[in-house]
């Protein structure tokens, strides 16, 4: 279903006034074929490749995102951004516990339904924009150090104790 499904599924919320910008992957293949199917169709916009910084502040001016991207299921729950994702399953199960983003898979029917309830609901759409950390803060790194120091330090103490 893949590719097609995405589609019907834009083009069913097209019509039902929901506006789609649809960010075209740099694979030349898949950017025709989204652009085949796509190409024209009320309420969707297809969007040239971005760089990552601009993809980021794309994502931050929306309401809501949907992707298969492992990349975005890591960085929406950080940025606040709800994402449905457009897989049967995720090796990034930290996000799916944070509320921050939810599996629909690639059926339109259900991607619609998502997207419907969550415009429908809109706390519920809130409640995924809080911001999450579910890999970490970014500072583990000086705490690994830290311990990795004084793990060093305990030892080099325990050595002196042994010789006297």
């Amino acid at each position: 279903m893949g590719l097609d499904g995405l589609a019907e599924a834009l083009i069913t919320l097209g019509q039902k006034q929901v506006r789609s910008d649809v960010l075209l992957p740099p694979n030349p293949k898949i950017t025709e074929r989204l652009t085949g199917l796509l190409g024209g169709q009320a309420g969707i916009r297809l969007v040239l490749p971005l760089s990552h910084a601009a993809t980021i502040e794309a994502m931050r001016r929306v309401d809501l995102v949907l992707s298969d991207s492992g990349g975005m299921q890591e960085e929406a729950p950080a940025l606040g951004v709800p994402l449905l994702v457009l897989r049967d399953k995720t090796e990034r199960p930290e996000a799916l516990a944070s509320g921050s983003i939810e599996l629909v898979g690639t059926d339109p029917g259900r991607i619609v339904a998502a997207v419907e309830r969550l415009r429908r609901n809109q706390s519920e759409l809130r409640a995924m924009a809080t911001p999450a950390l579910p890999f970490g803060d970014g500072h583990s790194a000086p705490r690994i150090a830290a311990r990795c120091l004084g793990f060093l330090e305990d030892q080099a103490i325990t050595r002196q104790s042994c010789r006297a």
